[in-house]
């Protein structure tokens, strides 16, 4: 997403009504997989609200009537870059890390709360198989936005918004503006004709960063030079040590 004029800070650079925007509290309850899915009060692993906006996109995605059906016509087809879909041998190049059980822990989430869709509803199977959920749940998860509407938490995806890349430190600032009913993106620094806007995600490690969103950053650094990531270690202190070396190393 590029500036088509010059900005200034603190200038609204984006602007998306509620009536185009995603949410959850109206997910549940537009769909009659959906209502018949919270009437039964299913156990999910993840947040009601994320598999609310998963559910509701898999549901309408084929109806061409469908209001969002423009916004899903553009959302990735390509979602390889998310770990979750990767090969053995592609998993075999972070061989060592701990990412790996993490990449292996979050697809077999995800799995169990397609099984919890299926059992509650089992129409859905034939709707949407396995990778339709792990794809659309990925891009859910990857695309969305927490916002307060009226006073109520929900998870959204807000079209176009969702279109911005990462960087730290942040550019811009968005939130949910009641009185206008709108969700707003406003710039933190002055813009040019052609400089491209981005969203920060966040101060996250390169493991977050690669599960969640699918990419990682070359110099993850805050600005202070603080490097947020992580690397786990496992060893083991002998007994047979002194008092002062045994002290220094569970210090280290």
């Amino acid at each position: 997403v590029y500036c088509s004029e010059d900005t200034a800070r603190k200038e609204i650079l984006l602007s998306v009504p509620l009536q185009c925007i995603l949410t959850s509290e109206m997910a549940k309850t537009e769909t009659k997989l959906a209502r018949t899915l919270w009437a039964t009060s299913p156990e999910f692993e993840t947040s009601d609200n994320i598999m609310a906006v998963v559910v509701h996109v898999l549901v309408t995605r084929t109806n061409p009537d469908d209001f969002f059906q423009p916004y899903y016509k553009i959302l990735p087809d390509d979602v390889s870059n998310f770990p979750i879909f990767w090969t053995n041998e592609e998993l075999g190049w972070l061989k060592g890390s701990e990412v790996v059980k993490r990449i292996k822990d979050r697809r077999r989430m995800m799995e169990r709360d397609y099984l919890e869709v299926c059992r509650k509803c089992p129409s859905f199977r034939f709707s949407s198989n396995l990778h339709d959920f792990l794809k659309v749940r990925s891009l859910v998860g990857s695309r969305n936005f927490g916002i307060t509407v009226n006073g109520k938490k929900v998870t959204s995806l807000v079209p176009y918004a969702d279109m911005l890349n990462h960087i730290r430190p942040p550019k811009t600032h968005w939130t949910f503006k009641n009185e206008a009913q709108s969700f707003v993106i406003k710039s933190l620094v002055k813009f040019s004709l052609g400089d491209e806007v981005f969203d920060s995600y966040g101060p996250k490690s390169n493991d977050d960063y690669l599960l969640f969103y699918g990419f990682v950053v070359k110099k993850n650094c805050d600005v202070n030079g603080f490097c947020r990531n992580t690397m786990s270690l496992l060893f083991t202190i002998g007994k047979q040590q002194s008092n002062d070396l045994l002290e220094k190393k569970i210090k280290l």
